[in-house]
């Protein structure tokens, strides 16, 4: 649990990318993603079912349409064939992370509780692609317009 409330923290990277480009909408988002992440992360092994089930499901909810926002105004701004590339390596890791190594198309809902320590490692590794893989993107093609 430890480990994966630490990468939570990961998000003061995008976060720090958005303020720094005056973006106040991913600097929102990306604020609100690692609050989400944080709530849920910390109510894990929490007694109370409702609650983890509740935080568990705003969590995933969010973090699965996060990373498409981010890639589809990456997209957007900069439509390059290399950002497209990119954006969907990444996407493609996220996916396969997700549904092949996590198992995540044979629950109906996540549990970090049930997982194994390889599951939970590669849990913390879906949370560096994730957050810093996609910030890069970001940062890479439309920021590099901007300036």
């Amino acid at each position: 649990m430890k480990r994966t409330i630490l990468t939570s923290l990961l998000f003061l990277y995008p976060i720090n990318v958005s303020f720094n480009h005056r973006d106040k909408l991913m600097l929102n988002l990306n604020s609100i993603g690692m609050a989400l992440s944080l709530i849920n992360h910390s109510h894990t092994f929490h007694p109370d079912d409702n609650r983890r089930n509740l935080f568990g499901w705003l969590d995933e909810k969010y973090m699965n349409i996060l990373p498409l926002f981010v890639s589809y105004r990456c997209i957007k701004t900069s439509p390059t064939k290399e950002c497209f590339l990119s954006i969907f390596f990444n996407l493609l890791l996220l996916f396969y992370i997700y549904f092949y190594l996590l198992d995540g198309y044979k629950k109906r809902k996540r549990s970090i509780e049930q997982y194994s320590e390889t599951q939970r490692n590669i849990h913390m590794f879906l949370h560096f692609i994730g957050i810093i893989g996609l910030t890069k993107n970001y940062q890479k093609y439309v920021y590099s317009r901007l300036s």
